[in-house]
């Protein structure tokens, strides 16, 4: 039998602190453990974020970290967060988008990008920008067709590289007007 699940979606708050390593679980197995369509760990190692990066995430409000909850089974299940760059007014960045591999293809991973999208659009911004492994076709077909998102020809450079197997690996600039 398969048991329900309600997910809800919300901003991380100081109290979610407690559940850190919870929530850094949740990430660095969406990005770098085996299985699930999402994983990366044959293309980039070590972890993508550790629970003292995570504890700041929660703590800044101006680039909030929101949380998919599963209320029936009380934990957490995803993760995206809205990053704003000073340099490039108007638009917001949707980042650490994690699900676990349990809940991949239920729809979190949409419903945790729509939030963030309206928060963005609450808040005045004209555009969401992705960065997205230019090597991640099954991503950026599902960005595109699923979120509506662009590609806008441009790459950026990978922030960390000695994490990158192929070093030549970069992200694809996607934007979608808010």
């Amino acid at each position: 039998m398969v048991q329900e699940t309600a997910i809800i979606v919300r901003q991380a708050t100081q109290e979610d602190l407690a559940i850190v390593h919870e929530i850094e679980k949740v990430v660095n197995a969406a990005y770098r453990k085996e299985g699930g369509w999402t994983g990366e760990s044959h293309l980039v190692t070590g972890l993508r974020m550790n629970a003292d990066d995570l504890s700041k995430a929660i703590l800044d409000t101006s680039d909030p970290l929101y949380l998919a909850i599963d209320t029936v089974q009380g934990r957490v299940v995803g993760t995206v967060q809205m990053r704003h760059d000073p340099e490039a007014p108007g638009e917001a960045e949707v980042g650490l988008l994690s699900v676990d591999h349990a809940y991949q293809s239920k729809g979190v991973g949409g419903k945790l990008v729509r939030m963030c999208m309206d928060e963005m659009r609450r808040l005045g911004n004209k555009k969401a920008v992705m960065h997205v492994l230019e090597v991640r076709e099954e991503l950026l077909a599902w960005y595109e067709k699923k979120l509506g998102f662009q590609r806008t020809g441009e790459l950026f450079p990978f922030p960390m590289p000695e994490l990158l197997i192929d070093k030549n690996i970069n992200f694809i600039v996607l934007k979608k007007d808010l």
